[in-house]
């Protein structure tokens, strides 16, 4: 999974200008998003069972996009990414709320 970000420019009410990077790095600033990001980036590089951890950590905390993310691999990772991501039953209920 790669998340890209395009150049956008993005102007105020006050005329002034700014870029998509400046945004994102406002956003990064966030440590729940900092945690994400770092958890999408595991998970890019094949270390789906540390990148779970992180995910369904701020799944369960309720942060929705980690939510869906870990959703898939408890569900779905056995026959996508060969390995098992466990979750109770309560924790994949949780994050279906969350996710949607």
């Amino acid at each position: 999974m790669a998340i890209k970000y395009s150049s956008v420019t993005i102007s105020s009410a006050r005329g002034g200008v700014v870029s998509a990077a400046t945004a994102t790095r406002a956003l990064n600033a966030d440590p729940t998003s900092r945690r994400f990001q770092q958890a999408v980036e595991t998970l890019e590089t094949g270390c789906w069972s540390e990148a779970f951890s992180s995910l369904s950590d701020l799944a369960n905390r309720g942060h929705a996009p980690s939510a869906r993310i870990a959703l898939m691999l408890a569900r779905r990772g056995t026959s996508l990414f060969g390995g098992t991501f466990p979750a109770t039953q309560r924790e994949k209920a949780h994050w279906q709320r969350i996710g949607e």
